[in-house]
């Protein structure tokens, strides 16, 4: 879910109206904030009208008319700056992030010997680019006789090709619409399906009556 309001449907305006006056949206505006709270736990609105135990039929309806209100889109974006600043969120991190699992070069986990590096010995952007560390014990042997050998690592890591593909959206390397016109730059001329179909038709009824001359 996104902070954009775009994740739920508007109800008819007499509706919407209903909604405000039976949840008291125009005579507290603690609930605006409690909405808040509920609110920035997962971003979806929905979940958070439930979790306020708001008694409704409809929690879509009513998750809609409190984020309509201007009081509640104000300190949710204040809401969100805050984190974003308190995180260091900004387009060049971003753009950072983008780049080291795009570029990630897999003979950075391993030593001049081949020998897998230890996970506090990567570099930066090779850590970065690895989205998951499974640690597991080895052993030889059983009972009085086992002994531990070591530890087996695995490595999950990002997906390069999604990564290259945002980056690239990002950059404007990559538009998510392409424009095609016909010859000199004029509108596609688009064929008569029904005209082209008939042609069709004709040529082979023709090479059919072509056929039984030749072959009577």
């Amino acid at each position: 879910m996104s902070d954009d309001y775009s994740d739920l449907v508007a109800p008819e305006p007499s509706l919407w109206q209903s909604v405000r006056k039976r949840t008291g949206l125009n005579e507290d505006p603690r609930l605006q904030e409690q909405f808040v709270d509920e609110y920035m736990r997962d971003l979806n609105a929905v979940n958070a009208v439930e979790r306020m135990g708001l008694v409704t039929r409809c929690p879509e309806y009513v998750a809609y008319a409190f984020k309509q209100e201007p009081e509640v889109r104000e300190m949710i974006a204040q809401r969100m700056e805050h984190f974003r600043e308190l995180n260091g969120i900004t387009p060049w991190r971003v753009l950072q992030e983008y780049a080291k699992i795009a570029f990630f070069d897999p003979k950075k986990l391993f030593d001049n010997h081949g020998a897998p590096l230890p996970i506090n010995e990567l570099d930066d952007a090779t850590a970065g680019a690895i989205a998951g560390l499974k640690v597991l014990e080895a052993y030889e042997g059983v009972g009085k006789d086992r002994k531990f050998l070591g530890y087996t690592k695995e490595y999950k890591i990002s997906d390069k090709r999604s990564a290259l593909d945002s980056l690239a959206k990002v950059m404007n390397m990559a538009p998510d619409r392409v424009e095609v016109t016909g010859r000199d730059g004029k509108p596609v001329e688009i064929a008569d399906t029904n005209d082209t179909a008939r042609r069709v038709a004709f040529l082979l009824a023709s090479a059919i009556r072509s056929e039984k001359v030749v072959n009577p």
